[in-house]
């Protein structure tokens, strides 16, 4: 077990394992009692993931699992299509890469690509941004709906790509300076993701 001596240094030591084991890790952090996890967490957040669970384990239920996902998460299809190549580099704790997408279907003849560092940043077309942090963006198997995450991506693999808005605790000043584009290296300001894609949910 690991005891680290404050919460910067926990997420140091996370994302150095996490690393360390290639990507994927899990990692208890911030233990608190009852009363201070009600004021310090976005509420609802275990419930909503319960659910998300149950359309991709129940998908013979809905006539079109993407569309179900998309209308419970007030999301956006940004595009389908084919990683075409996937670079990435690992620096000060973090997994830096981007994918390259060619489009399929609807996105024939068109070009997309996901950034990250460990989580998803920015999705693209072309020089485009479509979505960005703190907004959550996610690659979805084209077969099965299930996510890919970014260490998972790879050259082949068939994504439908979606993005949905984050929680309004994020789209606040100090959300945004904590998660918003420019703290990961972007000089872009943050646009939430329905004005990107010019369509109000």
């Amino acid at each position: 077990m690991l005891l680290p001596i404050n919460a910067y240094w926990s997420e140091y030591m996370s994302r150095a394992l996490t690393v360390q084991m290639g990507g994927s890790a899990s990692v208890s952090d911030y233990f608190l009692a009852g009363k201070d996890v009600k004021g310090s967490v976005v509420n609802g957040t275990l419930s909503l993931a319960r659910e998300i669970g149950e359309i991709l384990m129940h998908q013979e239920d809905y006539d079109d699992v993407f569309k179900a996902l998309l209308d419970r998460l007030n999301g956006f299809e940004l595009y389908d299509g084919k990683v075409t190549a996937v670079t990435r580099k690992t620096k000060q704790g973090f997994n830096f890469g981007t994918a390259q997408i060619e489009g399929f279907n609807n996105y024939r003849g068109k070009t997309f690509s996901l950034e990250f560092q460990n989580e998803t940043l920015v999705a693209k077309e072309g020089d485009e941004i479509l979505a960005s942090v703190p907004d959550l963006i996610v690659a979805l198997d084209i077969e099965s709906a299930f996510p890919i995450t970014s260490e998972r991506l790879q050259y082949g693999s068939r994504v439908k790509v979606v993005s949905f808005p984050c929680d309004p605790q994020w789209r606040t000043p100090i959300g945004i300076e904590t998660a918003g584009p420019r703290y990961f290296g972007y000089d872009v300001d943050y646009i939430p993701v329905e004005e990107l894609q010019g369509k109000e949910k």
